[in-house]
């Protein structure tokens, strides 16, 4: 058994929650579903709770919404708002904020490049962009925040005048998991309890090749009793298919779009993850974690966590056969030594406030803008 854890605005918004005023709107723009995933609309979630817990109001725009993903954002007091591809740009979306009486424009997807961003400021309102790699050419936007581990002020160099705020320090972690940050994982001599977490989407349909490693390990290790619970996100359209996969093997449970992450991650030994934003959430737990890679740009994310000795690193998930994943799991769950120091680096890593931490910085920007 799992213990559990410790314990609207008018006028021009100013953040002036100490003075017990709403410090504002927080116009968020991400998308979520097959083709994207949905860890950008995810990670901006942690950014809203942090914003509703100041007493602000958030609104979320997006292109497109998985079933589920509109009410978990009216769960953390958010409203949602639909925007075509034929309405949606930088300038439709500074229109939205300066309608809203924005306080902030948050911008979170690889496809809002420096035109977008500049239009979206010309609403007057400060801009934060949510960024993983550096990719565009400027960043023109008052506040950048890369939560990676090999997120550096260099790589921005003479790309942006915006404050940085870079690294895991500023994880963006949703209060249902920060609730745990003290929360001690134990650490049994051979780990059974295995979770495999590959996405929202799963973008390279890579889960099934994982289920069959599960079935591969079941037959070379019978006497692990392996426990597996496989996380299929809301926005994956092969759900009936896996099901399928993982029905002639006991032991391996198929969860679809998980509501309590906070529980799974708790429960396993080990996970079995794509190199994502999920990464920061099982860094919390302590997790020892075997990392995969299905994007390009997931690979320095998995590089910079297996250099702090936080994560082992199986590789591209295209070049992996299921025996090989079975191994890398098998000799994991064999090495409690290995798996401690891999829970202790993870640990380091992230303290589980970093949404708040994001938000006060935004407040500190505005404030100095008066």
């Amino acid at each position: 058994m799992v213990d559990e854890p410790a314990g609207k605005t008018s006028g021009r918004n100013r953040p002036e929650d100490r003075l017990g005023m709403s410090i504002g709107v927080l116009l968020i723009r991400a998308d979520a579903g097959p083709r994207v995933g949905v860890g950008h609309l995810m990670r901006c979630l942690a950014l809203a709770e942090a914003w509703r817990q100041r007493d602000g109001e958030v609104v979320i725009v997006s292109g497109d919404l998985p079933d589920g993903l509109a009410e978990r954002m009216a769960s953390v007091g958010a409203s949602s708002r639909i925007v075509s591809a034929q309405q949606d740009s930088g300038g439709w979306l500074g229109e939205t904020a300066a309608a809203q009486d924005a306080a902030w424009i948050v911008i979170d997807g690889y496809g809002f490049g420096p035109d977008y961003m500049a239009a979206a400021g010309q609403s007057d309102r400060p801009v934060l962009m949510i960024d993983d790699d550096a990719r565009h050419d400027g960043y023109p936007v008052q506040a950048l925040l890369n939560q990676n581990l090999h997120a550096r002020a260099e790589n921005y160099a003479d790309k942006t005048d915006a404050a940085l705020m870079l690294g895991p320090r500023h994880a963006l972690i949703r209060g249902a998991l920060s609730a745990w940050k003290d929360w001690v994982r134990g650490m049994p001599v051979r780990a059974n309890r295995i979770l495999v977490t590959l996405g929202g989407a799963d973008l390279g349909g890579h889960t099934a090749k994982v289920i069959a490693a599960l079935a591969v390990l079941q037959q070379r290790a019978p006497d692990l009793d392996l426990q597996a619970r496989v996380a299929v996100g809301g926005a994956n359209p092969r759900l009936n298919a896996l099901r399928e996969a993982a029905a002639d093997h006991n032991g391996i449970k198929i969860l679809f779009d998980i509501k309590d992450m906070e529980r799974q991650i708790s429960w396993c030994d080990i996970a079995l993850s794509a190199s994502g934003s999920t990464v920061w959430e099982l860094a919390l737990f302590q997790t020892p974690m075997l990392l995969a890679t299905a994007a390009p740009v997931e690979e320095p994310v998995a590089a910079s966590l297996a250099d702090a000795g936080a994560a082992l690193v199986l590789g591209r998930l295209e070049d992996q056969n299921a025996a090989a994943i079975a191994a890398g799991i098998l000799a994991l769950a064999d090495d409690p030594a290995r798996r401690a120091s891999l829970a202790d680096a993870a640990a380091r890593l992230v303290d589980g406030n970093g949404a708040a931490r994001v938000v006060e910085q935004m407040l500190a920007i505005s404030n100095a803008r008066g």
